[in-house]
């Protein structure tokens, strides 16, 4: 995968910054190792559609975590592809096939290049820093502020970066917080899900959990920006959920929801890319200031193996209250309540109503490979740099 600069023309010049292995998809007719070809890849192969029609009709059944609609994009995208090689041509037509108008207009502006895996990125001022890595196998690209800015004690800023940019289907944009600054100066980030449709500018909230004001210089590095492998399965409601070796063995390849109450709001996305199913109370609370509230949903859930859901935070309620949600890690072999932990950095108490959503909760592929005691370690460029070591050295740019 690579990052690609636009400029507000869209007519910039590549500037390709790889991510770490496992994001790297084969091309057209050729095969990597380790990448969509073995089974136990998460990935599925991207080889020559026209000779692997079998191969990939067997994946698509198999790979029930991909909704309906990115299945009609994969195979436009293929049709594409064919027809791009066969005229030899690297212009893109706009063809709306029988089928094509249902995915709406809006997808008509949100067209992937043949290689799907680019992050695009696009400025929107002249003195935008582009996101960088701090090493070839670092997570996170290092997001700048473009202004000067003050992140009052105990208090919130947003921080522009003018960077607008579009993600790979299939994943979200975490905005996570950086080691340095949490440690030395008590800032973490709020919120921070970016969808793989919204095209907005992208800003970072800057809550300042310490007693003394936080300044931000132009060009200062205030949060990364992390790629995350997402599964969107459509929730089907059940009376019963499979029991599990902890719960109540696991639930396949599909994400369903079993109500625990009449009032229950059950979980719904905002868009066909939105990364994350909205969550909603059953009862009213209060989230004393500076304090926090345990908020009931009445829903269980039970999520496809490898994968975990990740109760998230929602925008507008860390903006304009201060809500930020505590934990928020659920296995998929959990068949409890979900209960939202919202805590309150502000100095007014914050009341949630019966029906307001209060938290997301987004589902992301995981691995968890058998813990292996050695004496020594593979070395890395970074090595053991701990917080903020990476701030000593350039981005590698391959």
């Amino acid at each position: 995968m690579e990052l690609t600069s636009i400029n507000s023309n869209a007519q910039g010049s590549d500037n390709p910054i790889p991510l770490s292995p496992q994001w790297l998809l084969p091309k057209p007719g050729e095969s990597k190792p380790g990448v969509g070809t073995g089974e136990s890849s998460p990935l599925p192969a991207y080889g020559n559609h026209s000779d692997n029609t079998e191969e990939m009709h067997d994946q698509k059944k198999k790979d029930v975590f991909r909704p309906s609609l990115l299945d009609m994009e994969t195979g436009r995208r293929d049709r594409w592809r064919d027809e791009e090689r066969d005229t030899k041509s690297s212009l893109r037509k706009d063809r709306w096939r029988d089928g094509d108008k249902e995915l709406g207009d809006s997808r008509r502006m949100d067209r992937w290049p043949e290689n799907s895996s680019l992050l695009r990125v696009k400025r929107l001022s002249e003195n935008v820093v582009l996101p960088s890595r701090g090493s070839p196998l670092s997570a996170g690209y290092d997001l700048s502020s473009v202004s000067a800015a003050k992140v009052p004690a105990r208090g919130k800023a947003l921080i522009p970066t003018d960077l607008s940019i579009a993600i790979p289907e299939g994943t979200y944009a975490r905005i996570a917080p950086r080691s340095g600054l949490t440690w030395k100066h008590s800032i973490d980030v709020g919120e921070g899900v970016i969808d793989a449709n919204y095209r907005g500018p992208v800003g970072v909230i800057l809550c300042n959990h310490s007693d003394v004001d936080f300044e931000v210089k132009v060009g200062d590095r205030i949060a990364q920006l992390i790629i995350e492998m997402i599964v969107t399965p459509n929730g089907v409601e059940v009376e019963d959920l499979d029991a599990t070796v902890r719960g109540a063995g696991g639930c396949g390849n599909s994400f369903r929801v079993k109500r625990l109450s009449k009032n229950v709001v059950l979980p719904s996305r905002g868009s066909p890319l939105s990364a994350g199913y909205d969550l909603s109370s059953v009862s009213v609370a209060k989230v004393p200031a500076r304090g926090k509230a345990l908020i009931p949903t009445d829903l269980s859930i039970a999520i496809p193996e490898g994968t975990y859901a990740r109760i998230a935070p929602r925008s507008g309620l860390t903006w304009k209250h201060s809500i930020d949600v505590g934990g928020g890690v659920i296995d998929a072999d959990y068949r409890g309540p979900v209960g939202v932990i919202l805590c309150n950095h502000s100095d007014v108490d914050f009341e949630v109503k019966v029906g307001d959503r209060v938290a997301q909760i987004i589902i992301q592929k995981i691995m968890t490979p058998n813990a292996m005691e050695v004496e020594d370690l593979d070395a890395t460029v970074r090595g053991a740099g701990g917080f903020g070591s990476t701030g000593v050295r350039a981005c590698c740019a391959s």
